[in-house]
Formats: structure tokens, sequence, C-alpha cells
């Protein structure tokens, strides 16, 4: 994609060069008779210049102008700087692709899916890393953006690892950008964290109604009430304390006493149908701490395709119909998880296929 445009701007030059112009205004062509050129001249299975020629827009490196009933076709001054990097039409050096992700994609809105994806990654010990399952869970991540980040180069899989990496090409780049971005790019930042909390507080509210019924076949009454009193949406231990290491309190069996709930919950949820969850270092120390407990119990639920889920209505639902919905995917004895911590990790991958 991004090589064929490097031939639309040398279409565009060589026009003008073809008229002899010494004109200082920049080099341009009426898009009626560069399409022309490029579909008689540059034609070549599996390129679509209808598609090619927007990506060019929103690059910046060209701009339209209607003029006398006519619309021209115009390299802008990125179109000329990054048109002079070119050593081979259908290959891209890292001087270019370095120009395009710093000058044409960073911060702009065109370019949503990329720069979600740029935010996404975190610092490790590979650089600028991310989950390929968080890779694959991107929203606004086109087929058009996954192309552009492959012909920039701009991922690279991590060897025996979940994960891909920025490569170092990039790195001082992407870190200057997360250290300076500005205040139009905050509502992006702000609109995923708000999608990314939704979806657990959909899980969490899955799981409160799902364990409420179960201690109705399971517990006592008087569970029950305290359990309700426990995960209040007020009294919610999630509200209470961030810091505990889980989500839900309640009780293992009917001898579990009132006053003392000993069965914790650490509540996991996907947005879609991804057969894993991410734990931060800190949730994996409380999980062993409880889990080494005398007479307590700490447990994972997982929910997936939690966006799908959501848009039933479950109080037309019966309460056998109820906890067949409600219940996890998963659920998941935290000692299970086997989890090998590691010293400078922030956060771990866990992977539920063998829990499903």
């Amino acid at each position: 994609m991004i090589p064929e445009i490097q031939i639309i701007l040398q279409r565009i030059l060589s026009f003008d060069k073809s008229r002899k112009t010494n004109s200082i205004k920049p080099a341009k062509i009426e898009k009626y008779f560069l399409f022309r050129e490029l579909y008689q001249k540059e034609a070549k299975i599996g390129r679509d210049w209808a598609k090619i020629y927007p990506v060019a827009l929103d690059l910046g490196l060209i701009k339209e102008k209607a003029e006398h009933r006519k619309v021209w076709t115009i390299i802008t001054e990125k179109g000329v700087e990054f048109e002079s990097m070119i050593e081979d039409s259908l290959t891209l050096t890292t001087q270019q692709k370095r120009f395009l992700l710093k000058n044409c994609i960073l911060g702009k809105n065109e370019f949503l899916g990329i720069n979600q994806f740029v935010k996404t990654t975190e610092i490790g010990k590979n650089g600028f890393e991310i989950y390929l399952e968080d890779l694959d869970d991107l929203r606004d991540l086109s087929a058009r953006d996954f192309r552009i980040i492959a012909e920039l180069g701009l991922r690279e899989f991590v060897k025996d690892e979940e994960k891909a990496a920025i490569p170092k090409d990039f790195a001082d780049i992407v870190d200057d950008h997360k250290q300076n971005r500005d205040e139009v790019s905050e509502p992006d930042f702000d609109a995923a964290y708000k999608d990314q909390k939704a979806v657990g507080d959909k899980a969490e509210e899955f799981a409160v109604k799902y364990e409420r019924l179960f201690l109705k076949d399971n517990g006592t009454k008087e569970q029950v009430e305290k359990f309700n009193e426990l995960n209040s949406k007020e009294n919610i231990i999630a509200i209470r304390n961030i810091r505990a290491g889980y989500d839900v309190q309640s009780f293992r069996n009917k001898k579990s006493k009132v006053k003392n709930p000993d069965k914790n919950i650490e509540v996991k949820g996907r947005k879609r149908k991804v057969r894993s969850f991410i734990i931060s270092s800190g949730e994996v120390k409380k999980g062993i701490q409880y889990s080494k407990q005398k007479d307590r119990e700490h447990w994972i639920y997982f929910y997936w395709n939690i966006e799908k889920k959501k848009k039933t209505n479950i109080d037309n639902l019966n309460d056998k119909e109820k906890q067949d919905f409600l219940e996890p995917a998963a659920k998941i004895p935290f000692e299970k998880l086997n989890i090998k911590l590691c010293k400078n990790c922030l956060k771990y991958l866990v992977k539920v296929d063998e829990f499903i």
C-alpha cells in the first residue's frame, strides 16, 4: 500500500516535469488524468488505486483542490519530503518508515487504530510490548491499519512469548509520543479506559448474580442475606478496598460462618471470545497469600464474550436459565494457575484452555 503511494507521488512529479514547469508552486495533476495514468501504466494484479489513493490523503502526502470544475491532486510539503527519500519505489527505507510514523500517523484521527495499538503497548523487557490477545482485541484496528503496521514493520514477535514488541527503530518516536501526548488525544484515552472498565463492571455484575443464585441452592438464607449486604453496589469490596486482590466475597458451603466470609472471587472479563486474561502482579501476590490460608478459598471467575452477553435480557429467564447464562466460562481455583513470579513483571497473561 505505501510503496504504491510512492508511485502516486512519482507520477504527479513526472507529469509536472513533462510540462517543463519552473513554477515554485507544488506539483499537481488533475485527478482524472492521475487515475488514468495509474490504471494504464501501473496496472498490476492486486493493486486497487481507488483504495490506495485515500490512504495517501489520510497520511497528508497529497491533498485535493477543486478549481474550475476540476479536481486537482497536489503534493504537500510532507509528500515532497517523503518522495525525496525514495531509493526504490517498491521498498521503504527505515528513514521513510520513521518519517511516516512520526509526521503522518501518530496523533492523527485518521489512524485511530494504529494510535490505539501504540497507546496499548506497555514498557517491558523488550521495549514497548503488547500481549497478542490484546492486539487481537483492539477495536479500531482495521485491515488497512494492520497492513500499514506490517509494511512499516511496527511490530515484531517476541520469541517464545505471547507478545509483540515495537522494534528499536521506532522506540524513541513512540517514547516521545507517549511522554508528550497533547490534550486532543485524551478523549481517545478516556474512551478506551471507559470501554475496558465497562467490560470489567459487567463481568463483576454477572459474577455477583451467579454467586447469589448458587448460594440460594447451596447455602443458607442467612448467608444469602449477608452476601447481598457485602456485595451491594455501595458496599462491594471492589469499591471499599481496590487493593484487596478480589472483587466478590462469598461462602464456601453451608457450614461457613456468616460473620466470616471464606470465599474470595477475583473476576476477569473479556469483551470478545478471547481464551485468556491479564492479571496484575499485585493480584497474583494477593492470590498466593489468600490461597495459602487455612479454611479459605480464592477463585478466579472468568467471563468472555461480554459484548454479546450483555445484550441478553436475563429478566426474561427462569432461575435455572439465569444460572446457566451467568455461569463463568471458567471457574478456576487460584492455586491451579501455577503462575511463576518474575522480578520485573507487572502483568501476566493467563491462558484458560485447560479450564474451559
